[in-house]
C-alpha cells in the first residue's frame, strides 16, 4: 500500500492558491515536493507495519482527501508516529486513541489533533485570490492579511487587479525596507479594497535586490476574519473535541496538537494560553475531564519543511513527570502553573536526525 497514486510528475510551478496539498505533491516535479513525497512514503512504511488493515485503508483515504483538515490531520499523525519511534518508544497504531506508546515500563495513550486548518471559501473568492496570486510583481510579495464578507460574483481580472497594481507601483521596495527596519511592522504598506461588501486587506513585503524579477506573487491565503479567529481558541476547541470522546481514562493520555500556519516564535505564547490561561485545560476549577497528562504542541508542520518544525511538551502540573515515558522528556518541555519551568531539550530535527533549518 502507498500514499501517493501513480501519476506523471511534470509540474514545476507552485501550487494553486487553494489546491489541496496532496494534489500538489503528487503532480509536482520540484525537488522539494519529490523529497516530501518520498519522506511520507518512508514514514508510512513504518506506520503500515503495525496497523490493522481497516485502519490503513481509512488512513490512506484521509491522506488523499481534498479536504484540508482530513489530509493535514493524517499527515500530522504520520509525523507523531515517526517522532515517537525515533524517541525509542514502541508504538501500536489504533483507531482511538491513535497510538499506544510504551517505553521503560511506562505506557501512554497518544491522540493527535490538527487545529486551525484553513477554512473553505467560495468558488468566487478562490478565483479572485488565484488571480491576485497570478499578478506578476518584480519588487514585492503580497500578503493577504484579512478577507471579510462573502463574494457572490466573479471579478473580472482588470476590476480586481488594477487597484492592486496601482498600490504596488506607488511604493519603492528599498524605501519600504528602510521604513520597516526603522519603525517595525506597523510601517509596512497596507491596502484595503472592497468589492460588493467583500473586503480584502493586503500588505507588501519587499523582495531582496537579488530576487527582484517578474514572477507570480507568493500570495499567502487569508486567515479567517480576525473578529472571530484565535489560534488559542482553535487549539482549545480541538483539545476539547478530543477529550469529549473519552470517558474514564485509566492510562495516561498525551494529546499531540498542531496549529496550522502557527510560526515557531508564536508556539510558546499560544500553547501557554491554551493550557494555562483563563478557560484553559489546566485552569483551576475549569480543568477539563479527563485531564491529559501532557499536551505536545507543534508548529509549522509541513512535509516539505520538517527541519523547521518546532515542538514543546506541556506537562500537567498535577502529575509526577516521572510517570511519563522518560523519552518524551527528551523533547523541549515545561511544567508549572504558568509554563515557566522549561527545559530546552532536543529539537524535532535533532530527534529525526535531520540538519537544522
Amino acid at each position: 500500500m502507498s500514499l501517493f497514486e501513480d501519476c506523471e510528475r511534470t509540474h514545476l510551478g507552485r501550487s494553486r492558491l487553494h489546491e489541496s496539498e496532496y494534489s500538489y505533491l503528487k503532480r509536482s516535479a520540484r525537488p522539494r515536493a519529490i523529497e516530501a513525497c518520498e519522506l511520507c512514503e518512508r514514514w508510512f512504511a513504518e506506520y503500515e507495519s503495525g496497523a490493522p488493515v481497516d485502519e490503513l485503508k481509512h488512513f490512506v483515504r484521509r491522506f488523499r482527501s481534498k479536504r484540508p483538515d482530513q489530509h493535514h490531520g493524517a499527515w500530522f499523525e504520520l509525523l507523531v508516529h515517526h517522532l515517537l519511534l525515533r524517541l525509542g518508544l514502541a508504538v501500536c497504531v489504533r483507531t482511538r486513541p491513535d497510538f499506544i506508546a510504551i517505553s521503560d515500563g511506562h505506557r501512554v495513550l497518544v491522540e493527535a489533533t490538527a487545529a486551525g486548518v484553513r477554512r473553505e471559501i467560495s468558488h468566487y473568492e478562490d478565483d479572485a485570490l488565484q488571480k491576485l496570486a497570478d499578478l506578476k510583481s518584480e519588487n514585492f510579495y503580497v500578503s493577504i492579511e484579512e478577507a471579510e464578507g462573502r463574494l457572490s460574483r466573479e471579478l473580472k481580472r482588470p476590476v480586481l487587479l488594477d487597484p492592486f497594481k496601482r498600490f504596488i507601483q506607488s511604493h519603492d521596495p528599498d524605501e519600504v525596507q528602510r521604513l520597516v527596519a526603522g519603525l517595525g511592522e506597523s510601517a509596512r504598506p497596507r491596502c484595503t479594497i472592497s468589492f460588493d461588501g467583500w473586503r480584502l486587506s493586503v500588505s507588501l513585503w519587499p523582495a531582496s535586490p537579488a530576487h527582484r524579477r517578474p514572477r507570480d506573487n507568493r500570495v499567502n491565503p487569508p486567515p479567517p476574519s480576525r473578529s472571530n479567529y484565535s489560534p488559542v481558541m482553535d487549539a482549545r476547541r480541538s483539545i476539547e473535541g478530543k477529550l469529549a470522546k473519552y470517558g474514564r481514562v485509566d492510562d495516561m493520555l498525551v494529546l499531540a496538537v498542531t496549529v496550522y500556519n502557527l510560526w515557531p516564535q508564536d508556539l510558546s505564547s499560544v500553547a501557554n494560553e491554551a493550557v494555562f490561561g483563563t478557560g484553559g485545560i489546566w485552569h483551576g476549577k475549569g480543568s477539563l475531564r479527563p485531564t491529559p497528562a501532557a499536551v505536545l504542541f507543534f508548529s509549522n508542520t509541513r512535509p516539505y519543511a520538517v527541519q523547521s518544525i518546532a515542538s514543546c511538551l506541556y506537562v500537567n502540573p498535577s502529575i509526577n513527570s516521572a510517570e511519563l515515558p522518560p523519552a518524551l522528556l527528551d523533547l523541549p518541555h515545561t511544567k508549572g502553573s504558568n509554563g515557566v519551568e522549561g527545559v530546552e531539550g532536543k529539537s524535532v530535527a535533532e530527534v529525526l536526525g535531520l540538519p537544522p533549518a
